[in-house]
Parts: structure tokens; C-alpha cells; sequence
């Protein structure tokens, strides 16, 4: 399984479901994204069986693809090979990263508009093998849980690119190739969490969505919304509730 083959793989399962259950879009995926990760951290914390850590993990990379196809044509694949594909930390420079956590040196201006067409073509097994090489040693000393700090900063730095595209829209090409090395590098942190925990991400998204989703069971998902959304939606009825409650015991 290719980069370009897991989003085609998540393109066919939940495209429609997404455009009709989420008008709002990007920050409704963005925030199912996050509710994703945190069951993934909790899953991390509890030291669940591996069968449910694999699940959780593979379930947070589908809403990554989620949000990746948002954009239909976003260059993800290309982000990523330029950012991650070379055989030193884009950070640091070192075969293997020895960047300080404190004080990480910003990494170079990545441009991937010239890759030529096929170069991203590297499995999801290849990458979870590359990325080990280079940032393994020191995921390792650090621990998995800074990895999921990490992973949160990351996805922050998304949340703010939005602001940036309400705000400051000078230049979309730009801003495209902001988002793009932003959510590659969450797949980055996801690999480092999956070869932390010794899971073989390709088939952990194989088995769990390979075949269908893995809650209606169908090819193309049919899961109402409420389902999809989940604890939030539980959590939201319930404040809703509560103010209704409050109001009527005021008046």
C-alpha cells in the first residue's frame, strides 16, 4: 500500500459520507481528527491489548485521510516524500536525528513541486522502516508519550493554518504547501507511534478497513452522524441538557 493508495483506499469509504454528515467541513474533520487521537493517547496511557492500540491507530489515520481529501488534489504524497524521503533528518541534517526536543532547529524551505511523477510511489512499510532509521533511536529515549506531545503541536499548527487562510490569504499555492507539510507531518507521528508500539501500520488499516467500514460493514460508509461523532455528540446533548435544565429551575 502506497501513500496515494491509503488516501484512494479512505477516498471510497467516506467521501460522500463526509460531504453529506459534515457541512462544516474542514474544522468538524479537523475536530474528529483530534477526538481520534485522544482515544489513540488513552489507548497509549491504559496500555490496551495490541489489537485495540493497532484499531485506535488506524483510526486515527483515517481521519487523517479524512482531512487530507478535503482538499481533493492536495499534494500529500509530494509533501511528504520532499520533507521525509531523504536519507537525513530534515531538521538537524544527521543520518540519525540528534535534535535537542527543547530547541529543534527549524528545517529548510521544503519544495516538492519538482518531484518528478512516481517518486512518492514507496510503500507504507518502506516509510515506517525509513522513519525509523532516522528518528527511531531518539523516539526511543524519549519516550512514546512525547511523541504524542508532539503529534498534538502538530495538529495545532493545522488548526492555526486555518486562521491563516481566513486572515492572511496572499498566496494559495503557498498556503496549499503549508497545509500539505502539516499533515504530513502528522503521518510522520503516527509512523513513529506505530514503530514504537511494534504495529504494522499497512495491515492494521488493511484489517480494519480493507474490506469495509468497520461499523455499518459497508463498502461505501452509511453511518448516521451521531454515530460517527460519537462521544462529542453525547457530550454536546448533555451540556445542552443541563443549560436547558438550569434555565428552567432560574425561571
Amino acid at each position: 500500500m502506497h501513500i496515494d493508495e491509503m488516501l484512494e483506499l479512505f477516498r471510497e469509504r467516506y467521501s460522500r459520507r463526509d460531504r453529506l454528515c459534515f457541512p462544516y467541513g474542514l474544522h468538524e474533520l479537523l475536530q474528529l481528527m483530534g477526538l481520534s487521537v485522544a482515544k489513540l493517547n488513552r489507548s497509549i496511557r491504559q496500555n490496551d491489548p495490541p489489537e485495540i492500540a493497532q484499531a485506535r491507530l488506524a483510526d486515527a489515520v483515517a481521519w487523517l485521510c479524512a482531512v487530507v481529501n478535503h482538499f481533493y488534489d492536495l499534494p500529500f504524497a509530494e509533501a511528504f516524500t520532499a520533507k521525509y524521503g531523504g536519507m537525513e533528518c530534515p531538521y538537524c541534517g544527521e543520518r540519525t536525528c540528534i535534535c535537542d526536543p527543547k530547541d529543534r532547529p527549524e528545517a529548510g524551505r521544503i519544495t516538492f513541486e519538482t518531484i518528478p511523477a512516481g517518486s512518492h510511489g514507496k510503500t507504507i512499510d518502506w516509510w515506517c522502516h525509513h522513519l525509523d532509521i532516522i528518528f527511531g533511536p531518539r523516539n526511543r529515549e524519549e519516550g512514546i508519550y512525547r511523541v504524542v506531545v508532539h503529534l498534538i503541536e502538530e495538529m495545532n499548527e493545522v488548526l492555526s493554518l486555518t486562521s491563516l487562510a481566513i486572515f492572511e490569504i496572499n498566496d494559495l499555492e503557498e498556503l496549499e504547501r503549508q497545509f500539505a507539510l502539516e499533515l504530513a507531518d502528522i503521518l510522520a507521528h503516527l509512523i513513529a507511534i506505530a514503530n514504537l508500539k511494534k504495529i504494522e501500520l499497512a495491515l492494521a488499516i488493511q484489517e480494519r478497513y480493507g474490506n469495509c467500514c468497520p461499523e455499518c460493514k459497508k463498502e461505501s460508509c452509511r453511518c448516521p452522524r451521531l454515530m460517527i461523532a460519537g462521544n462529542r455528540a453525547q457530550r454536546i446533548s448533555s451540556v445542552s441538557q443541563n443549560f436547558v435544565l438550569s434555565k428552567e429551575k432560574k425561571g
